[in-house]
């Protein structure tokens, strides 16, 4: 059992380490490797399954097919007209839909997926994501609890996720949380680190969905003032309190304008993206786009032009396949399950309930598979 503790402190340590460092050169240190080394040798990660190799054809060439071009995704419409750029998106989706859908992502998969540095700057990896998240996710026999016990996690390596499911159970129900306050509450997220682990990202995520919905439904000039409201409240010591609100969005616009401009470029613009991005995989594979290691703020934040593309074109494809869409849709139960469970058992035993209500109220609060 001890040797099971020291497995799964690793498994925390190197996602945390991950997912700090998705952009940069991270190489594992000696202890990593070797924790990694550890958790593979105990039988807790399962490589996973490659794709069957048609006849005469070698496994690494199936494996190839899988995975795509490893093509950086770079903006090509200097180059091509938006119809090129359609077409190439479709010949993409023709390799990721399947004719039927595959078995669930299995739990050993998922731990899998925790340890891994994923990135969304390649056309490869992102047709690896997009294929997964058709898949969905799949819970153990025996239940989250019993699975994340065996696998050595206990009481002390939880984490808490007081900040939002603390309010998220005291909430009124019907009771709409002011946009100013979700985004705020976000950017003070994101800002303190607090959704370094798994568990408080899904939450993360799930708060960029939940604000996606009232953002969309203000208009152009909404939006301006709703950001320049978001600056003032993010910089309480560059106005005085006494201010009116039109008397602050004026001394943003001028006194203080360069310090909004850079406001806007390095934490509104990246915000508006990886919110707009992890909703439209929502709308497209529901809670799954919630539930894989991939998905986080610092991934759906970066540019990756071609991603936002396929996306859009595979929502499209979708609604040409019905039987393919309901089969997708089938699972959303068996997904719910799994980010209510598996983040349910993440956490203290204080916050267990508040998570599961949590998870289980967001299919209320957002649309989800909206073809």
């Amino acid at each position: 059992m001890s040797d099971l503790c020291a497995n799964i402190n690793a498994l925390l340590s190197l996602h945390a380490a991950v997912t700090t460092q998705l952009q940069s050169d991270h190489h594992p240190s000696a202890d990593e490797a070797d924790a990694l080394l550890r958790l593979k040798n105990s039988g807790i990660l399962v490589p996973k399954k490659l794709p069957r190799a048609k006849k005469g054809e070698t496994q690494s060439k199936a494996k190839k097919a899988k995975t795509g071009t490893s093509e950086t995704d770079k903006d090509p419409t200097s180059q091509r007209s938006e119809k090129e750029l359609d077409e190439i998106a479709d010949q993409r989706i023709d390799h990721i839909l399947p004719e039927k859908l595959p078995d669930p992502i299995t739990p050993q998969e998922l731990i899998e997926l925790l340890l891994r540095k994923h990135v969304v700057t390649t056309l490869g990896a992102q047709d690896d994501f997009l294929r997964d998240l058709l898949c969905g996710f799949a819970s153990p026999e025996e239940g989250w609890a019993s699975f994340l016990t065996n696998s050595g996690l206990h009481s002390d390596q939880k984490v808490t996720t007081e900040t939002v499911t603390t309010a998220a159970a005291a909430k009124v129900p019907g009771q709409v949380i002011p946009l100013i306050d979700s985004e705020s509450n976000i950017l003070s997220l994101i800002k303190t680190n607090s959704a370094t682990s798994y568990a408080n990202e899904r939450i993360l995520l799930c708060e960029m969905v939940v604000t996606q919905q009232a953002w969309m439904k203000l208009e152009n000039p909404a939006k301006a003032i709703h950001n320049r409201d978001l600056f003032v409240a993010q910089n309480p010591k560059l106005f005085n309190a006494d201010q009116t609100p039109e008397n602050k969005r004026e001394m943003a616009n001028t006194t203080h304008k360069d310090v909004l401009d850079q406001f806007l470029r390095q934490e509104q613009t990246p915000l508006v993206l990886a919110r707009n991005r992890v909703s439209n995989l929502a709308q497209v594979f529901g809670l799954a786009a919630i539930i894989h290691p991939a998905a986080s703020f610092h991934l759906f934040s970066q540019k990756a032009v071609t991603l936002t593309r396929v996306c859009k074109r595979l929502h499209l494809a979708l609604l040409q396949r019905p039987e393919l869409r309901r089969e997708i849709q089938a699972r959303a139960d068996m997904n719910l399950n799994v980010l209510r469970e598996f983040v349910a058992g993440m956490v203290v035993a204080e916050q267990k309930d508040s998570v599961r209500k949590y998870f289980t109220d967001l299919t209320t609060r957002v649309p989800l598979y909206n073809y």
